[in-house]
């Protein structure tokens, strides 16, 4: 869930129990090695997110920062369910590729003003760094 703290605006994330759990050390330490650190902190940090409705997909949270001729992509699953079907995402300007994907391992594939990904699972959360 802390894709889905960054794609509302969150600009670091924090623990609320201590002693932490060994599974939620190890998960904000894999977070930090993506979000603390150039590009993905570039965007985080340099923007306001922006959201994008997925029209029948009221469960999928999606945002975006654009800073200059890339865009990032927040993708969360907030249904517990996995979604077996073809998900698009319009996005707000066109891409010509695929820079990187730094947390998840959904396989997007990308056509011009759309983002898209066959199934998802439960809770599933991506970032993805495209090309302007």
């Amino acid at each position: 869930m802390m894709v889905l703290a960054f794609n509302h605006d969150a600009k670091a994330i924090m623990s609320w129990t201590f002693p932490a759990s060994t599974s939620l050390e190890q998960a904000h330490a894999e977070m930090a090695k993506v979000a603390a650190i150039p590009p993905v902190s570039t965007f985080l940090l340099g923007t306001e997110p922006a959201s994008i409705h997925v029209k029948g997909h009221n469960l999928l949270d999606v945002s975006y920062w654009v800073v200059g001729d890339q865009i990032l992509v927040g993708v969360v699953n907030l249904d517990y369910e996995s979604h077996n079907g073809t998900i698009r995402i319009d996005l707000p300007v066109g891409v010509s590729g695929m820079c990187a994907q730094p947390w998840g391992s959904l396989s997007w594939a990308i056509s011009n003003h759309t983002l898209t990904v066959y199934g998802i699972a439960g809770l599933a959360s991506s970032f993805v760094i495209l090309d302007i």
